[in-house]
């Protein structure tokens, strides 16, 4: 049975990362410098996980309610088969969308005229065939027959496991179709971003990247990349999977061992491959930050708000520097010897040049709040 303090540890990194991505789905829903199909597509993607993750964590694995407890009974098939169908009917459409985002990036560096007015047109046929084709490749799972079988044979206080005994598509293991899916996916993509960085590398060593009509969103470009890359984590846990489940490994490894950690690890293997991309999102998208998370930038405003100008008449050198608001604590001969206390700002042309004609003491100390 899945631990609950792996759960609860997985389910704290959660309460941060759902809110956030929560949030980034928001922006890019509403504000309009985020309506281009790249973004859209993102959006969709984020939308998918959520619910993937929220019906495979929270409803499949919660240790109270999942179907590997003692409510489901002896037959969990009418719960299992539910929960198993939606959980890959919103997770097949997150690839096919990885393939038209690195069909997008691709475009705009190839045909960056032309690809605009297609993808707009192109952009709501695109997210309806990914779930045409995830309903295909799902579907199946709605009739399957389900048993229990324990995680460890050799150990049945650890729980068991809903094995799918009639677990067919076309005559092939269901698993090894969604590792084949997953890999196609894969290759695709990858080719694909090939192409984009050959013309980006092509590009740059004729100069063109200099020039700002034909400049190059490399942010979004890595984050296509990223999507590409996570994939290899969730085929390798998918042939993994395959193979244990087929009897390929029966009399190399102690099966029920590896079973028992494959199950422990999918939610890992989960944040991994889909559930990190709000992070890299906000990491390579600047716009994307400052809308998601404006408490940033108002952050960094105020850390360069203040603007110190010190003038050494003996030696006609000013010195200027930035940062948070300071008090400056000056003492003047030309001030009958007073203390003047000011909370400087940024100085205009015009008072820099009557700072530089006075006469300052030698001395000028300055104490940060």
């Amino acid at each position: 049975m899945f631990s609950t303090l792996s759960f609860v540890g997985y389910s704290i990194y959660e309460i941060v990362s759902i809110p956030l991505y929560l949030r980034i789905i928001f922006v890019l829903v509403t504000k309009k410098e985020f309506s281009s199909p790249f973004f859209r597509f993102l959006s969709v993607i984020g939308i998918l996980e959520i619910c993937h993750y929220v019906i495979d964590v929270v409803y499949y694995r919660l240790p109270i309610f999942g179907p590997t407890s003692s409510w489901f009974g002896t037959s969990p098939s009418p719960f299992y088969n539910v929960g198993t169908f939606l959980i890959y009917f919103f997770n097949y459409p997150i690839y096919v969308l990885h393939i038209a985002i690195a069909l997008n990036r691709c475009s705009s560096v190839w045909v960056p005229v032309r690809q605009k007015a297609f993808w707009r047109r192109a952009c709501k046929p695109v997210i309806a065939f990914a779930f045409v084709v995830s309903f295909a490749f799902s579907a199946h799972r709605l009739i399957t027959v389900v048993q229990l079988a324990p995680l460890d044979k050799a150990d049945p206080s650890k729980g068991s496991i809903p094995i799918i005994t009639a677990y067919k598509l076309y005559f092939i293991d269901t698993n090894l179709i969604t590792a084949s899916f997953n890999t196609f996916v894969f290759l695709s993509t990858s080719l694909i971003n090939g192409f984009t960085l050959y013309k980006i590398v092509q590009m740059k060593r004729a100069g063109m990247l200099k020039n700002e009509a034909q400049k190059v969103e490399l942010n979004l470009f890595v984050i296509s990349i990223w999507m590409t890359m996570s994939m290899i984590i969730l085929i390798i846990f998918q042939l993994s999977l395959f193979m244990l489940r087929s009897g390929l490994l029966d009399n190399v490894l102690d099966v029920g061992q590896l079973n028992y950690f494959l199950f422990m690890q999918q939610p890992l293997v989960e944040i991994i491959g889909t559930e990190s991309h709000p992070w890299v999102l906000l990491i390579m998208c600047r716009a994307l930050r400052a809308k998601a998370l404006p408490f940033l930038a108002q952050f960094k405003r105020w850390r360069n708000s203040g603007v110190v100008t010190a003038t050494n008449a003996n030696h006609g050198t000013v010195i200027t520097r930035t940062g948070p608001p300071i008090i400056t604590i000056c003492s003047s001969s030309s001030l009958n010897s007073n203390i003047g206390i000011t909370a400087q700002q940024p100085a205009r042309p015009w008072q820099q040049q009557q700072q530089q004609q006075q006469s300052w003491s030698r001395t000028t100390t300055t104490r940060r709040f």
